[in-house]
């Protein structure tokens, strides 16, 4: 049956005039961003972070200490990491097939390259050396894959998606001198969604949700037609499949699930990606008891030094705890990075650091 499609605001409309002014200022975007500092810009949260990583750069004598902490890592991972690299040192069962993608590769040739290696729709696109979530999207077949296209003009990747139910990132250090390491933060990712009530728009239903509110435009510009479905009373959609915390994903602290069996499945990664220090690991997931088991996932992504122990995004984390928590992790990659300089792994030429961080702000600006 076909599911009915209405005008896509007709019913928030009425319901958000008929609201008192202290409701519309309460529920209005600027509210919502502003007390909720999980949505402050990165300018906010990392000024303070950037005095502290001047200290510890005097301490470092460089000021590209940290591209020691991960030798496998252009940069450490801190900026300009091609994530296509990186998916290489990842062994091939732990991780889905992904392959680099060329602005001017031919459609007919991208098709038979994604066809040669066993790729099929949907899968994932994103920059090669994209942060946040930026331009990650969801491609259902041909005509998704050349509207991205026409947008990014860079090198992206393509991956399979991977269905697993959940998602999660888990945040892992192990010092150079240790075989053992430890999981600091774990980030439950739960997918925006939404609950029918039978007479409703997804679009509306999405504009009653403060996290939602926030995706509203980005989602009527990309998804028109499915803004103006109405659910079933009880019916529930996942309007977003992707755990990036800018396309709506809700961040939940997943600490507690961390245990003896989980540690030493994330030493078993860790050792088998050489090079790999500091950072976190997202991956998908069957089942919380199959993961302790080391099966059934997958590793979508690894990042370095730009990583964030992001369990503190959570809603309503207090924000102090939070920057006590990014201070003690760059301390971590700090320590990491001296004992990895201390047997042999270079720091990078300050002329080079420079040269490369001013490439990357171009590509970042191009992204935009």
């Amino acid at each position: 049956m076909q599911e009915p499609i209405v005008d896509i605001n007709q019913d928030y409309a009425l319901e958000w005039e008929n609201q008192s002014l202290w409701y519309r200022i309460r529920y209005s975007k600027l509210w919502i961003r502003t007390f909720s500092w999980e949505y402050w810009p990165a300018i906010l949260i990392y000024t303070p972070i950037f005095f502290y990583y001047l200290f510890l750069a005097i301490r470092a004598r460089s000021l590209f200490f940290f591209t020691a902490a991960n030798p496998i890592m252009e940069n450490g991972g801190l900026y300009g990491t091609s994530k296509y690299n990186l998916h290489q040192h990842i062994p091939s069962h732990l991780a889905p097939k992904t392959i680099l993608v060329y602005p001017k590769l031919s459609e007919h040739d991208l098709l038979k390259y994604m066809h040669n290696e066993g790729m099929d729709f949907p899968v994932i696109a994103k920059p090669d050396m994209g942060e946040r979530g930026r331009l990650v999207k969801l491609i259902k077949n041909i005509a998704d894959l050349e509207a991205y296209r026409e947008r990014v003009h860079v090198e992206f990747i393509l991956q399979d998606f991977i269905d697993y139910p959940n998602e999660m990132g888990v945040f892992y250090y192990r010092m150079p001198n240790s075989d053992k390491g430890v999981i600091s933060s774990i980030v439950k990712k739960i997918y925006l969604k939404v609950t029918g009530n039978g007479y409703s728009t997804i679009g509306s239903l999405i504009q009653r949700d403060p996290r939602g509110r926030l995706q509203y435009d980005k989602l009527l510009n990309e998804h028109p037609e499915l803004m103006a479905i109405v659910l079933e009373e009880g019916e529930e959609r996942e309007v977003s499949p992707i755990g990036n915390h800018s396309k709506g994903a809700k961040f939940l602290d997943g600490r507690y699930l961390i245990t003896d069996e989980l540690q030493a499945v994330f030493d078993s990664i860790a050792k088998q990606i050489e090079g790999f220090h500091y950072g976190r690991i997202d991956l998908k997931y069957d089942s919380i008891d199959d993961l302790y088991k080391g099966k059934n996932f997958t590793i979508i992504e690894v990042n370095g030094a730009a990583s964030e122990p992001a369990h503190i995004y959570e809603p309503g984390y207090p924000i102090g705890k939070g920057f006590a928590t990014i201070f003690k992790h760059w301390y971590k990659l700090y320590r990491i990075s001296k004992l990895n300089h201390k047997t042999g792994v270079p720091y990078l030429n300050p002329i080079v650091g420079f040269k490369s961080f001013f490439n990357y702000l171009s590509y970042t600006s191009s992204l935009k």
